[in-house]
């Protein structure tokens, strides 16, 4: 039964999906299930099988549509719905590459110690099963997939965002191109598989946060207090000069004014929460602070607060004021 031009381009777009692995030396070979649901395959063999799931690529898996019916509601319908063939068994034709749906099925029928994550050594093997996983409301894929998608984001954010925009996931274009914020703008330069509008894209969204986060760090300088009647020893500190960060805010020990400077750099850098942490600007400053008895002494404590009040406000800042523009918005 010939499949139609719609069937053959999905054929096409997922093939050229597995060409992103093959040109990054970052990304492992893409392994290959054990094809479980082929005609010479053990499950098959049962004689137990009553369904066949025929992919955009003309393979078919014999499956059992019991355990489908059981796992997915869209098959439970499905298999409701349909009447068998001549042969006796029900044919489901499904718009997806017969590498997809073997993946999805390895999650449906049980397996002892299955080691999945060798299967989704990164997002273009992953995603496209995840988006399947959802389609046909498959719970148990679609909870493990979705955390290997975050897995993959949080381990390498840019090539993420390069698949993300390759193939045009707008809701994974957002997550990747957030997580990327804290790797800055040069990790993004001289890659060659992103396109320019991908990585302009990217460029408006870095700035902007950047700009959201520096507001921060300004605003928490006049709002950050230990306690009701306690602030921070570099305001208070009577060994240090005093100097003002900006118009109108508080004085401020020179030392505390050196880490602001160099704190805004960073964010404007890497506009993410995380490099507030970075141990070698910390200490570069309390240095600094040694000659004050009192910085001294409160200085670090008062520093960590002060970092740990100041990174979720600028990643909700970042959140609720920026937004990467995609469609029509890049127009």
């Amino acid at each position: 039964m010939a499949r139609s031009i719609k069937s053959l381009v999905r054929v096409a777009m997922w093939d050229r999906t597995l060409l992103l692995a093959t040109h990054s030396s970052s990304v492992m070979p893409i392994p290959q299930a054990e094809p479980r649901f082929t005609k010479e395959s053990a499950y098959s063999l049962d004689n137990l099988w009553d369904a066949i799931l025929r992919t955009s690529d003309m393979v078919d898996l014999r499956v059992h549509s019991y355990v489908l019916a059981h796992a997915s509601p869209y098959f439970n319908k499905i298999f409701g719905e349909a009447r068998p063939s001549e042969q006796g068994h029900i044919v489901v034709d499904l718009d997806e590459h017969s590498r997809i749906i073997n993946l999805l099925l390895h999650h449906t029928y049980p397996e002892e110690d299955a080691d999945f994550d060798e299967l989704y050594p990164n997002m273009s093997v992953t995603y496209p099963v995840l988006q399947a996983a959802e389609k046909y409301s498959l719970l148990r894929a679609t909870q493990y997939l979705r955390r290997q998608v975050k897995k993959l984001v949080s381990e390498d954010p840019v090539l993420s965002y390069t698949f993300a925009s390759r193939e045009n996931h707008v809701e994974l274009m957002h997550q990747t191109a957030r997580a990327a914020l804290s790797r800055g703008i040069e990790s993004l330069v001289g890659n060659d598989m992103l396109d320019d509008t991908a990585f302009e894209r990217f460029r408006e969204y870095h700035y902007w946060s950047g700009k959201v986060a520096t507001k921060c760090l300004m605003s928490a300088i006049h709002s950050f207090v230990l306690t009701d009647t306690i602030v921070p020893v570099w305001r208070t500190c009577s060994g240090c000069e005093k100097v003002p960060v900006a118009t109108g805010s508080p004085l401020v020990a020179q030392w505390f004014y050196d880490y602001v400077e160099r704190t805004a750099h960073a964010l404007a850098s890497c506009p993410s929460g995380s490099v507030l942490a970075d141990p070698e600007r910390v200490c570069s400053c309390l240095m600094d602070a040694a000659g004050c008895a009192d910085c001294r002494l409160l200085g670090y404590a008062h520093l960590q607060r002060f970092n740990a009040y100041l990174a979720p406000m600028i990643e909700s800042a970042i959140d609720k004021q920026v937004t990467l523009r995609v469609g029509d918005a890049d127009n």
